[in-house]
C-alpha cells in the first residue's frame, strides 16, 4: 500500500524536478501507477519502475531487497532507471 500524499507532488514540482521515478514494493503496481498520475497531474513527467524487471518476484521486496540481496547491483539499478527516462 502507498502512503503517497498529493501534496508531495505539488512540493516536488515546486523544486523544479522534471522527471520522477516511482519504484513500489513488488505487488503495489496499481499503487505505483496512481502516485504517477498524481504526479503528472502537478506538471511533472513520471515513470513506474516496475521491480520485476530487476528479477524482485517476491510480494512486497522493493529496492532496498534488491540491493540488499546480493544479487542485485547498484550499476544494474541505475542502468534500468536510466533505461526508463529514456522511453
Amino acid at each position: 500500500m502507498s502512503t503517497w500524499r498529493e501534496r508531495w507532488a505539488e512540493q516536488l514540482s515546486a523544486l523544479g524536478l522534471g522527471q520522477v521515478i516511482v519504484a513500489l514494493e513488488v505487488g503495489a503496481e496499481p499503487y505505483a501507477q496512481r502516485d504517477a498520475a498524481s504526479l503528472g497531474a502537478s506538471g511533472l513527467r513520471s515513470r513506474v519502475l516496475d521491480l520485476r524487471d530487476l528479477g524482485l518476484v517476491e510480494k512486497n521486496a522493493d529496492v532496498s531487497d534488491y540491493l540488499n540481496s546480493g544479487a542485485g547491483s547498484r550499476v544494474a539499478l541505475l542502468s534500468c532507471l536510466k533505461q526508463e527516462v529514456e522511453r
